[in-house]
């Protein structure tokens, strides 16, 4: 797909009186990969959650290309998701993995196999494809779960944490995989390892305590912020937080 385009407008929510986000607005096109930065009790895993349409949210909206998400829409059909944890069937081989979540996405009996080796060349998996789940690395058990939220080609594609637990080569692999992946879809990739957003991710959203105190690319931020050439997203991201505590 050519053009996406995420939304949300004036999103908010609470749990039992506890405010997890606080009016939202934002806005992103793609294909792109943008980066969701913020501490733990931010608000991103609340606001993961309301994108790929696993929970109402309390008031707002978020579309996706002009069309709603929420529990029940049609639009999470065109929505991908990976978890932190890679629950993955021990005894099954990659390839058996990948045909059973084509599957449970409904795709066509007559394209499935050129959807599997789409995904298999996509998450560097090629030459794993027939090797049992419980032989796998944690990198590799990684881009497999990585290959099964990809099989129905989503426009959106929600990463949460999948950087955890990777060493330095996996990590730069899989940010190799993501970066190939924003070029087809919008990739929207929460994190705390910022190094590996700052590789892979064109535009930051920035939450604390609920609210959105930076939407920025990554090249006006460099702009603005850098007075040399060692910025990284990392000192970036801190400087901000404590100039907004102060504040």
């Amino acid at each position: 797909m050519d053009y996406i385009e995420l939304q949300c407008e004036a999103l908010s929510h609470s749990y039992l009186g506890v405010v997890a986000l606080r009016s939202l607005n934002l806005s992103i096109k793609g294909p792109t990969c943008v980066a969701l930065i913020g501490a733990n009790g931010a608000g991103k895993s609340t606001l993961l959650r309301g994108l790929v349409g696993a929970q109402r949210m309390s008031s707002g909206l978020m579309l996706l290309n002009g069309q709603e998400i929420y529990p029940e829409c049609k639009q999470r059909a065109h929505i991908g998701y990976l978890s932190e944890q890679t629950p993955l069937p021990p005894s099954l081989t990659v390839n058996e993995v990948l045909k059973g979540a084509s599957i449970l996405h409904k795709t066509p009996r007559l394209v499935r196999q050129s959807a599997i080796e789409w995904c298999l060349t996509q998450c560097h998996l090629k030459d794993l494809q027939w090797r049992k789940c419980e032989t796998l690395s944690r990198g590799q058990r990684q881009r497999v779960g990585l290959a099964t939220a990809i099989i129905h080609r989503p426009n959106l594609l929600i990463l949460d944490e999948v950087h955890s637990g990777l060493d330095p080569l996996q990590t730069q692999d899989m940010n190799q995989v993501l970066s190939d992946l924003a070029q087809h879809c919008l990739v929207v990739l929460s994190t705390h390892r910022l190094a590996a957003a700052e590789q892979i991710a064109d535009h930051f959203w920035v939450l604390h305590e609920g609210r959105l105190i930076r939407s920025v690319t990554k090249q006006a931020w460099q702009e603005t912020d850098s007075k040399d050439d060692s910025w990284s997203l990392e000192s970036a991201y801190y400087d901000l937080i404590s100039n907004y505590n102060l504040s």
